[in-house]
Order: structure tokens, then sequence, then C-alpha cells
């Protein structure tokens, strides 16, 4: 295994893979539109497949949830993390026997949990969503997250192993506490910023990666305290990184005018090549 530096430190990069591919399911700040999830990114290679942030839609944009390797929330905004609970559902429900009178529901087999990453502190949130909205006829569905999932809370800076990739998550700038995630392997590096508004933290994220996908929220910068990047902040970014492409997303308009202006406005930081995030897009991690 070839070392590389991540945050400050030598780490060991797992064994290669063929390449990792980033899909995107879903690309809109906020509520979703028809045909345009919230946010929701998968990260695929020949040994490997992580989703990032699974906001409302993601559920019905993912195939086969079960065979994933890990999930990762980068906060507790609906638009990041709504679509869990559906997503555990969809994965414990073919193990569940249907109440039909004969006998109380059970497991007729168990799924194994797949890791979830959350936010240090949010598990109890998470837990509670399940409890919302119950299911008495079979109390297995009322239990899908821990069912489904192997709940994991991480905090900044933590690293993480899945399959042949490294993951690092790093703090960003936001109204509630977020982080983004970097991904070493040998074939490539990627780096997802979440929500955040400009922060140091964010060229340690983005350094030297092969794909940086980054928000491009707003028209302009904004210097509140919310916490987002217009598309020059994020072109910037890509150009003080040394990254070698950027995709843009998180949007709060998919009409072709404003996503041309967000690509102009990248375009005027960042040399580089400027991809728009459209649900169902693929972005191939090699290494440049």
């Amino acid at each position: 295994m070839d070392p590389v530096t991540v945050a400050g430190q030598a780490v060991d990069v797992p064994k290669p893979c063929d390449s990792l591919a980033l899909t995107v399911l879903g690309n809109r700040s906020g509520m979703p539109r028809p045909g345009e999830p919230s946010s929701g990114y998968l990260l695929s290679g020949s040994q490997t497949s992580m989703l990032f942030d699974c906001g409302p839609g993601i559920a019905g944009s993912l195939d086969a949830p079960e065979k994933l390797d890990a999930v990762f929330i980068s906060h507790l905004h609906a638009d990041h993390c709504y679509d869990i609970l559906p997503i555990a559902k969809a994965i414990i429900a073919p193990h569940v026997s249907y109440p039909d009178g004969a006998g109380a529901p059970e497991m007729r087999t168990a799924p194994e949990p797949i890791p979830l990453y959350v936010p240090a502190g949010s598990s109890p949130t998470l837990r509670t969503l399940q409890t919302l909205f119950p299911v008495v006829s079979s109390p297995a569905l009322d239990q899908a997250l821990d069912l489904a999932f192997d709940i994991r809370e991480y905090q900044p800076y933590d690293q993480m192993k899945v399959g042949e990739c490294l993951l690092t998550a790093i703090p960003v700038r936001h109204v509630v506490a977020a982080c983004g995630f970097r991904v070493d392997s040998a074939t490539g590096t990627f780096a997802y910023t979440s929500d955040t508004g400009w922060t140091d933290s964010l060229l340690e994220l983005a350094q030297d990666v092969d794909v940086l996908l980054c928000e491009a929220t707003l028209p302009e910068a904004d210097p509140g305290p919310h916490g987002h990047l217009c598309a020059r902040e994020a072109g910037l970014l890509a150009t003080s990184a040394r990254a070698h492409s950027l995709v843009l997303t998180h949007f709060s308009s998919t009409e072709s005018a404003w996503l041309g202006a967000l690509r102009d406005d990248a375009a005027a930081e960042f040399g580089g090549p400027i991809h728009i995030a459209k649900p169902g897009a693929e972005f191939i991690v090699r290494a440049t």
C-alpha cells in the first residue's frame, strides 16, 4: 500500500481498484423537483459502493441499496438525510414476513447491517425519525434503521476505510455541524464539500483531488452565518486546491440560464474541466 498525506498525517491507502465512478443521484438544494431529487451521490468501484447523503427523492433513485458498503451523512438537514428511513425500510422489507393473521410478522432472515456514518450526536435524532410513523402490524419496520444499518458516529478528522478507499471527514462551515468527505484511493482522489461557506479547511479537503464535487448554491458570495458557496467560490477553491476537475451541484434552480451562469462564474476562476451535476450523470475518478 502506498502512503498518502491526509490532514497532515501519513496514512496507508487500501489496495487498488480498477477505477472509481461518481454517479449523481440528486442535485437540488432544499426540496426536490420532478426528476430532480435533493442531494445524493454514489461513489462506486470494482470492490466498493458508497452513498454520500440521501435527501428527498434519493430512495427512489437508488438501485439495490442492500449492496451498499457504507453510507455517509454530512449533516442533519432534511435535504441531505431525509430519505435514510425509506432506504432502511427498502433494505429490510424483503426479510420481514407479511402480517397475514397466521402469526406475528417476523424477520425471516437478517440483512448484514451496512455501516452508516453520521455526525457525532445525531443518532438519537435519526432513531426518533423511525418512531414517528409506526407500523403496528409489523414492529420490525419500526426498527428499520437499527436493522438495516450499523450506525457509527464520526468526529471531524476521523478516518474510515471502506474497501479500497480511505475516507477523511473534514469539518466545513455551515449553520449546523457538518463535514465534507475526502476519498483517497490508489487509482484516484475525490472530495465532496457538502454544504459550506468559505473556510480554510476546504483547501485541505480538496487538495490535489482528481474530482471535486462542490456546492454552488448561491448566485454570489454570501459571508452570512448560514454557510453556502457560490459558483465563483467553487472555481476559486478548485484553483487554490489544484483540483483537476470540478463538478458543481446543490442548485436552487436548474433552469438552463441559471446553470449556464454558474458555469461561467466558476470558469472565471478555474481553467480546468467544469461539469454540471445532473441526475444520472457519471464521472470517472481517476488519477491524472
